[in-house]
């Protein structure tokens, strides 16, 4: 017998569960998501793609400011469902929600749980270095990811991998999983198991500064993590003649003992390095202020990069 599910999620990995969850018949009887937000220049509400991919299905969207309020507790209080899915939704969902499912609220997480609970599990994971994570199905409680995991999905994250491929890996787990533990769910709770105690970490939010570069304190490899952990948002960023320089994708060669402040090395007429603590950075993808995201070979055609050229630390410019 189809269980009833109502769904929760806000971001496109969200998104994209939801449509294999719908893809694979399941029976989704309400998508709770985030309201519609301004977006661009000319600040157009912009609804989730979660929004988009049930409205094509002929499902009831749901959009409340706070799940706080008596309003989204009467709805799911008088709505006959199994469980509650959610996937990166971006807000509590308090005990009183979760207690009007028949069977359980399910959390898919992209982190190896206790490490990375929060908003930005992936990128952080990267960022830090480090060399897997992983994809926990837990059963929620109100505080945030804390619930007893019934399914973990170990993944490793190479040297070279970057937010995209690894959110990929990530997605196809979350798909598989979140679904065995749909159906198998009596089973999957037995063999649950709590959280750890110790080696708890919050994966915040990523924020612009998260991006921006200091070459006196920060060595090539912390620089090179970031620019794959924000190799989908705002890369790592550099000042270049007064402007915004983003690396979104680079390779990295280590030189122990370097000490490079941001000079350019090994440059040719199609690429350059940036000399770094520990390290030579090679940028791969970039955008310079004003201009749009290109390789470094187009970027290298219309600059006049030479060896006396030094990147530097990115402040923002006060007034």
């Amino acid at each position: 017998m189809k269980k009833k599910i109502v769904f929760f999620g806000s971001s496109d990995f969200s998104a994209e569960v939801l449509k294999y969850l719908i893809d694979t018949n399941h029976e989704i009887v309400l998508l709770i998501t985030q309201p519609d937000k301004p977006f661009g220049r000319k600040r157009k509400l912009k609804a989730t793609r979660a929004k988009e991919i049930a409205i094509e299905s002929q499902i009831e969207v749901y959009q409340p400011n706070s799940l706080k309020k008596l309003d989204p507790f009467y709805k799911l209080r008088d709505l006959d469902y199994d469980f509650g899915v959610v996937v990166a939704y971006g807000k509590i969902i308090p005990q009183r929600i979760l207690d009007t499912a028949s069977i359980s609220y399910l959390n898919g997480h992209a982190s190896d749980l206790p490490r990375w609970r929060g908003a930005a599990p992936i990128e952080r994971a990267i960022m830090s270095g480090d060399s897997s994570t992983a994809m926990c199905i837990m059963k929620m409680t109100a505080a945030l990811d804390e619930g007893d995991v019934l399914f973990r999905d170990e993944v490793k994250i190479s040297d070279q991998m970057g937010f995209k491929d690894l959110e990929n890996k990530l997605l196809e787990s979350c798909k598989i999983n979140l679904e065995k533990c749909i159906h198998q769910y009596k089973e999957k709770l037995s063999k649950s198991c709590a959280q750890s105690i110790e080696g708890i970490t919050y994966a915040e939010k990523i924020y612009k500064d998260v991006s921006y570069i200091k070459i006196s304190s920060d060595s090539a490899i912390t620089i090179y993590n970031r620019i794959r952990g924000l190799e989908n948002s705002y890369g790592a960023v550099f000042s270049f003649e007064g402007k915004k320089f983003a690396v979104y994708s680079a390779k990295l060669s280590l030189k122990d003992g370097l000490s490079g402040q941001g000079g350019i090395i090994d440059l040719t007429k199609k690429s350059f390095g940036i000399a770094l603590k520990g390290g030579v950075l090679y940028p791969q993808e970039v955008q310079l202020e004003g201009k749009k995201r290109m390789a470094v070979q187009s970027f290298m055609s219309g600059s006049r990069l030479d060896k006396e050229t030094c990147f530097e630390s990115f402040e923002v410019k006060n007034g």
